[in-house]
């Protein structure tokens, strides 16, 4: 085919100079779709909103815990657009399972060794937040707790990122 293809190009006469202009068009058109096609990919990934919601403990239900089921799945229904990253010490997977456009990440335990356990869970709450802005690149950070230091956090490893209590 490639052969027959570059003896076609050799060629002067007017079917082999209408091929050649064809097989240009072709060429650029063909060219034209893929750019179509990956900027319409890159469009539809910049319209997608990712939040990330933290709550440092989903497996003992009460007021905040409720409050985050029913905001997560309830922007699932709403937005087609939107994947939701829950990060968490815990969960209780029946009351807040994954689905297609929700995920939950647990809080690493990093082998740090610190005499005061709080230190230790900053750190690990650090580590975990740097790991997940570069893996899922949040277009904001959410609390549903009033524990602001994940979003002081959130802000030393990210600072443009938008924060919400």
């Amino acid at each position: 085919m490639s052969l027959i293809a570059s003896s076609l190009t050799f060629m002067k006469t007017p079917l082999t100079a209408k091929l050649n202009t064809q097989l240009k068009l072709f060429k650029i058109k063909v060219k034209q779709n893929t750019m179509h096609t990956l900027n319409s990919i890159l469009r539809m990934r910049r319209d997608i909103m990712k939040l990330l919601i933290i709550h440092p403990h989903l497996s003992i239900i009460g007021g905040s815990e409720r409050l985050t089921q029913i905001l997560v799945y309830e922007l699932e229904k709403k937005r087609k657009n939107i994947e939701i990253l829950v990060l968490t010490g815990s969960r209780n997977k029946e009351l807040f399972p994954e689905t297609s456009k929700i995920k939950f990440k647990l809080f690493k335990e990093a082998p740090v060794k610190a005499k005061n356990l709080r230190i230790k869970k900053l750190i690990n709450a650090f580590l975990t937040l740097s790991e997940v802005m570069d893996d899922f690149c949040p277009d904001a950070v959410l609390t549903m707790i009033q524990e602001p230091i994940y979003l002081v956090l959130s802000k030393i490893v990210k600072p443009s990122i938008g924060t919400a209590i």
